[in-house]
This record gives C-alpha cells, structure tokens and sequence, in this order.
C-alpha cells in the first residue's frame, strides 16, 4: 500500500478480509479517508482515455474499427 501512514497500514493489516463488522467498518472508513474511492474512478477514466488515444493512432484501419467497436461496447 504506497498511500496511508503506518498506523493505517497496521489497521488494515488487522481487518482486511475479516467478517466482523467492526472491521468491515473500519476497512470502508479507511479506504474512504485514503480517498480510495475517487482514486480508482480517476485512474479508470485515465486508463480508458490512454487506451482510446491508442485506438486513434493505430495505422491499421481494419484493427482500428474492431477496437472503436469493442471500446464503444463498454
């Protein structure tokens, strides 16, 4: 985990992948002071518009329609 001090990391570290709800509780509540959320919303819309942009400098015409079709699916 690159972001969150050591105290956060220790607090994940505990409560991940445990049933308790205390420690769902307290994963959510960490993953939302981190941010997380918007985190993966950001890198997904950058990913998509990096991969779009590769889409339109490919050469092949032929390889280019199939990607706009499968992109344009999603």
């Amino acid at each position: 985990m690159q972001l969150g001090t050591p105290e956060q990391k220790e607090v994940l570290k505990v409560n991940y992948g445990r049933k308790d709800p205390e420690c769902v509780a307290k994963v959510i509540e960490l993953y939302r002071e981190l941010n997380l959320p918007r985190l993966y919303d950001d890198y997904c819309n950058n990913l998509g518009s990096r991969m779009l942009g590769d889409v339109d400098k490919l050469q092949d015409g032929d390889m280019k329609k199939i990607c706009e079709k499968t992109t344009a699916a999603k």
